[in-house]
């Protein structure tokens, strides 16, 4: 069950391609905590494991809200985005792993002092135990404070 929360984690925080600009607001620059919530689920042995936590970052003047949560630089990747009609902007991902096929597709939406996330990430592993991970992410950012202090 850890290598499917595993997988998640490692593409939410790691192995995304980004090279478009977003149309959502500017994030405040200082400090921020993101709380991250949801539940993955695998489908054999059929296991459902909740997950929770938070985090402070700190958002740099000018940086695009897309780059708090969507690292740069991968070449396992290909990525699509669009605005929605609702202030959001929707992110597609195809990326190929080491023994993984996943797709995400996901939105977020950011204002000044808040953000909002929503993402679903499937991963098919090819191994002797071939399996299927889905996970089901909710994030929500709030702005803390100007100064980041020892947070960078």
């Amino acid at each position: 069950m850890m290598r499917s929360v595993g997988i998640a984690a490692l593409l939410l925080t790691g192995s995304l391609s980004v090279s478009a600009v977003a149309a959502d607001a500017p994030m405040q620059p200082g400090l921020w905590v993101i709380h991250v919530s949801g539940v993955t689920k695998v489908s054999s042995p059929p296991l459902s494991t909740p997950m929770e936590r938070s985090t402070q970052i700190c958002v740099k003047a000018h940086q695009k809200p897309e780059s708090v949560f969507l690292p740069q630089g991968s070449d396992r990747c290909t990525g699509s985005h669009k605005p929605l009609p609702d202030g959001k902007t929707q992110w597609t991902f195809h990326c190929q792993a080491p023994g993984a096929s996943i797709i995400q597709v996901g939105w977020f939406r950011t204002s000044p002092h808040h953000l909002h996330a929503h993402w679903v990430i499937t991963a098919e592993v090819h191994s002797e135990a071939h399996y299927e991970t889905t996970t089901d992410l909710q994030m929500q950012g709030t702005y803390l404070s100007a100064h980041c202090g020892k947070v960078k």
